[in-house]
Order: C-alpha cells, then sequence, then structure tokens
C-alpha cells in the first residue's frame, strides 16, 4: 500500500509570519495535530500542537495570541513522496520519533508541493 491509499486528503499550510492565534484554529478545524509551515512553494517547517505547548507556553518563546508561527514552529521536518509504500513512511516516523509526515509531491517543475500529512494510529 502507498502513503497516497492512506493520507489526508486536505490540508492547509501556514506561513512563518501568521500568527500562532490564527494557525491553531486551522489545525482544530482539521483535527490535526500539526500544520506544514510553506514559504511560497516551499516546506520550511511544521508546527505542531506540541510546538503551541511546550515552546509558547512552558519555555515562553511566544506569546500565543501575538507571536508568529516561525518563533515556535519545528524546522527538522521529515517528509514522504505519496508514492512512498506506507512501510517507509512508518520507517521514517519511528526514526524521526514523530506521530505526523508532510506528504510531498515533487512536481515537473521540480518545485516540491504539499499534497497531504500521513499520520500514525493513535
Amino acid at each position: 500500500m502507498r502513503v497516497r491509499d492512506a493520507m489526508a486528503s486536505t490540508i492547509s499550510c501556514v506561513a512563518p509570519g501568521d500568527r500562532i492565534e490564527d494557525a491553531a484554529p486551522a489545525m482544530r478545524e482539521e483535527d490535526a495535530g500539526f500544520i506544514p509551515v510553506v514559504e511560497g512553494d516551499r516546506l520550511v517547517g511544521v508546527l505542531t500542537d506540541r510546538d503551541i505547548v511546550l515552546r509558547c507556553i512552558a519555555e515562553g518563546r511566544a506569546d500565543p495570541r501575538e507571536g508568529t508561527v516561525g518563533q515556535v514552529m519545528s524546522t527538522e521536518v521529515r517528509t514522504v513522496s505519496p508514492d512512498d509504500d506506507l512501510e517507509c513512511a512508518a520507517e521514517a516516523m519511528s526514526e524521526g520519533e514523530v506521530r505526523r509526515l508532510p506528504v510531498v509531491e515533487l512536481l515537473a517543475s521540480t518545485k516540491p508541493a504539499i499534497v497531504a500529512a500521513a499520520s500514525s494510529a493513535s
């Protein structure tokens, strides 16, 4: 089975300059624990519910109402292709100790496009 067969069909994205306060409702609406962070058409990180709790609240890096996504996002991100085998995605999640992965597809222009997200069964 391929990642394409198991990935979420729609997912929103945010930019590093977007406010955390605006990103969190998008995550809630999609019932997602993370949201990809993009600049133009390039993935630059992800914002997770854990980033918000630990970096905003516990560490005080940013005020959740005024701070930006870029202040608290995770920047070391593993990705998978929609054509990757699900075992490959599971291995990447295990190795990276993450529960979610952005699914990135390389377009004919050689620019990546975020098409969805894969997550482990929780």
